[in-house]
């Protein structure tokens, strides 16, 4: 800033993996109760103990007599981590949020309908996400280094290996909750979109596109 006083506001977004994501579903309750509707039920499935957890979460689905939602969930203390440097530099968050949500803001894609498998395959790992109806209803991420385990290094055939299992996983999850298969997979993998392509359209059978990302 320009002046000490000032401050620049800023969304951070935080590490993969560092946010604990849950769908579930709600009786319909009106606005009114809604808030305090969500909020105790996020309470009573967060991984976190509830008092040592902030918590957010957005509507996934509107139904007659429910609401689906996405609860996300993460320890006070990682947040509060980042808080107090940010602020001493003259950083204002203004909000957190993970990988997934950032993305699908940036990202450029045909079509957001249907059961959407988004990979987004980046320096840290393999980070996948569904959207259902453009609404983002899961988050899942494998670090490079859970992937490598005991092996020196990643070779091509334990990448392919992993993408395929874990793509398998993905389906399955697709399958199980949202009541259908996948519609598309849609790749984010700078330098890496032939081996990708190869794995999801060549051995998954998966209508695939590759996603532009914006900025």
């Amino acid at each position: 800033p320009e002046e000490k006083k000032e401050v620049i506001k800023v969304v951070v977004v935080l590490p993969p993996g560092a946010v604990y994501t849950q769908s579930l579903k709600i009786p319909y309750v009106g606005e009114n109760q809604l808030e305090e509707s969500v909020r105790l039920n996020l309470a009573m499935v967060t991984p976190i103990r509830a008092e040592d957890a902030y918590m957010g979460w957005q509507k996934v689905k509107e139904l007659d007599n429910e609401i689906e939602l996405l609860g996300a969930f993460i320890e006070k203390s990682h947040i509060e981590n980042m808080r107090g440097p940010l602020e001493r530099a003259k950083f204002y968050p203004v909000a957190f949020e993970f990988p997934a949500v950032a993305l699908l803001r940036m990202m450029k894609i045909k079509d957001a309908e249907g059961i959407n498998m988004f990979a987004h395959i980046s320096n840290d790992g393999m980070n996948f996400f569904i959207t259902k109806d453009s609404s983002l209803y899961f988050d899942y991420f494998t670090s490079w280094k859970e992937i490598q385990g005991e092996a020196k290094e990643i070779s091509g055939e334990l990448f392919d290996e992993t993408l395929e299992r874990e793509v398998r996983k993905v389906s399955n999850f697709s399958i199980s909750k949202a009541g259908k298969g996948l519609d598309r997979a849609i790749y984010v993998a700078e330098g890496l979109e032939a081996k990708v392509e190869a794995v999801l359209r060549g051995k998954l059978g998966l209508k695939t596109e590759r996603a532009e990302v914006e900025g």
